[in-house]
């Protein structure tokens, strides 16, 4: 018999809620076996303040001052969702609020103040907050008092939000969120809403909040239950959803386009013999294999399908590919469920050295190369368009300086570039959207440096089907250049940036999937900051604390880049400047373990 919402601990002192049939997803009560509501999350937080939680994580009681945000645990990247907030007590000034936060957003900056969120004060002058401009006294919205029901509706397709205080939509026009008038708020550039509370304090005040994503309308037995549903006759809200509107529970995500994450990427572990071995398990035929001695400090080496075998990439230096003069050296045989390795005189890499531990992350692109003639050269590229990733070669044109556009092969713009220059002991150039606005600066993977900023090796915003290429940024025309292309598929991959918050309870990323392998990078500026990487191999389960760096032969180690991989994201359990100092900003790339929709606690 389980009791309280099921609730029990897990490793990192996290929530994780037990039914009669299963383990739950982190964070999540659920109504059967396989549908689960959001709650407020116990990981969640902006800037380390506590956030007492009880009652399965839907009621959170504030009397201690600190400032800070908490979300919740599921944030859809499309359609249209609903919840209600019960406001029991509350402070006498605009400390407390109630809303929506953008979740690849600044949620709050450091002196406490509302950033990318869509939120209504809890008391004072009749206030919203509209990702950081103060709407005082605003025309047709009402002073939230105790105990009034404060209703959020958003359209993720639209961006458009709406604010109802006990069933009164707020705004003038007559706002209706069932015809889409009047919203708010609107922001279409946002991928994705979490439901937040926001609290800052400088003193001793109270601020309680009952939550519902449609699991109690009575929010713990504060009020009569009404039990409404949506339109999928799902939840139990005090108000009726608006038409269209959906409670945020698993059942009504969509299915994930990628079923099985492992049939795409894949880390593998093994054992050198100082021969040659196949090494199996990727689940799939890889076309890109990143492999790392983690026992040595030795070169990494980056192999691909379209430069062929035993031609070495080493993301730690600026050396050119280089092509191992034996048959059976370095990775020489690319294999249907992994690929070959050995040792020799004439290796490179040494990717099978006796008694020495290796680490492999595996990519599935699109098998052989095709050409593609989208951009202004041609390039040969092998793409994955369903898991976002290609792999591209191209030569770098005319000797001049200038633009040229370059096809990816992938169904949308990518988001990260990852770009060498195969002949010349130059530079990894790293493209990434939110640190390279309009394609310029740059970032190096085999630098520990933050962003670059007027270099421009990447002269434009990528488009669905090519991506610009300065063709006179340390190249010559008949330079070969190989570029790996990403960008974010729902439940399957994230590229996206976050803001540390400096303190051991640190920054929690919602991802929308659990991690499998997870590489962060602070982009401020300055040197010292690594590129970390992660996996759930070598660290089986929390707290994640193993890590390799991209631009270093050091062996594995590193644990200041502390973490925790949850069903629905990452958390930083560190202080350090590296991975999570206080205001700092860092890109990561995710790619998951299993979706949230069907994710379990670690």
């Amino acid at each position: 018999d389980f009791t309280e919402g099921g609730l029990g601990a897990d490793h990192s002192g996290n929530y994780n809620y037990f039914t009669p049939n299963n383990l739950g997803t982190e964070d999540m009560v659920e109504d059967s076996p396989t549908n689960n509501f959001a709650t407020l999350s116990s990981v969640w937080n902006s800037t380390g303040a506590t956030f007492p939680l009880s009652e399965g994580n839907l009621k959170c009681a504030m009397t201690t001052s600190g400032s800070g945000l908490n979300g919740s645990t599921i944030a859809p990247e499309s359609g249209k969702w609903y919840c209600e907030y019960l406001v029991s007590t509350l402070p006498g000034s605009d400390r407390a609020a109630v809303g929506i936060a953008d979740v690849d957003g600044l949620f709050m900056d450091n002196n406490g103040n509302a950033q990318n969120i869509v939120a209504i004060c809890t008391a004072a002058n009749n206030r919203y907050w509209d990702f950081g401009t103060e709407h005082d006294s605003a025309t047709g919205v009402s002073q939230v008092v105790a105990n009034d029901i404060v209703q959020f509706a958003w359209d993720v397709d639209t961006g458009k939000v709406w604010i109802g205080i006990n069933n009164t939509w707020q705004g003038t026009s007559s706002p209706n969120p069932a015809t889409g008038t009047s919203p708010l708020a609107t922001h279409s550039t946002v991928k994705a809403w979490a439901p937040i509370l926001r609290f800052a304090s400088g003193g001793s005040e109270s601020f309680t909040v009952h939550f519902n994503a449609g699991q109690d309308s009575s929010f713990a037995g504060t009020k009569t239950a009404q039990g409404n549903q949506d339109g999928n006759d799902k939840g139990d809200f005090y108000y009726t959803p608006p038409s269209g509107f959906l409670a945020l529970c698993t059942d009504n995500l969509d299915s994930p386009a990628i079923d099985l994450p492992s049939d795409h990427f894949n880390t593998v572990l093994y054992a050198g013999n100082g021969g040659t071995q196949s090494v199996t398990g990727a689940g799939f035929a890889p076309d890109f294999v990143w492999i790392k001695n983690r026992t040595d400090a030795v070169n990494h080496g980056l192999f691909d399908t379209i430069r062929g075998v035993k031609n070495s990439l080493q993301s730690n230096t600026t050396t050119e590919a280089r092509t191992a003069a034996g048959a059976t050296e370095d990775l020489y045989a690319f294999g249907s469920d992994g690929f070959s390795v050995g040792v020799g005189g004439g290796a490179y890499i040494n990717c099978n050295e006796s008694s020495k531990n290796y680490a492999s992350w595996n990519w599935k692109a699109g098998g052989t190369a095709s050409t593609n003639d989208d951009g202004s050269m041609d390039s040969e590229v092998s793409a994955n368009p369903a898991a976002g990733f290609s792999i591209v070669s191209f030569p770098a044109g005319a000797a001049a300086a200038g633009n040229m556009t370059v096809g990816h092969g992938l169904s949308q713009a990518p988001t990260m570039i990852i770009v060498k220059n195969l002949p010349r002991d130059y530079d990894w150039n790293v493209y990434q959207a939110d640190v390279c606005p309009g394609g310029a600066g740059r970032l190096i993977l085999n630098s520990d440096a933050g962003v670059e900023s007027g270099a421009l090796p990447f002269n434009g915003v990528p488009t669905s089907s090519v991506f610009t290429f300065n063709n006179g940024f340390g190249s010559t025309e008949d330079d070969e250049i190989i570029a790996y292309c990403f960008h974010s598929v729902e439940g399957y991959s994230k590229v996206g940036t976050y803001t540390g918050n400096g303190v051991a309870d640190g920054t929690f990323v919602y991802t929308g999937f659990r991690p499998s392998w997870l590489m962060i990078k602070y982009i401020d500026g300055g040197s010292g900051y690594s590129w970390q990487i992660a996996d759930n191999k070598r660290n089986t389960y929390n707290v994640v604390d193993t890590n390799l760096l991209a631009e270093s032969n050091s062996a594995e180690g590193h644990t200041w880049s502390a973490k925790d991989f949850v069903s629905n994201g990452f958390k930083l359990r560190t202080t350090n400047s590296a991975a999570n100092g206080s205001g700092l900003d860092f890109l990561y790339l995710a790619f998951a373990e299993s979706p949230f929709k069907t994710s379990n606690a670690r």
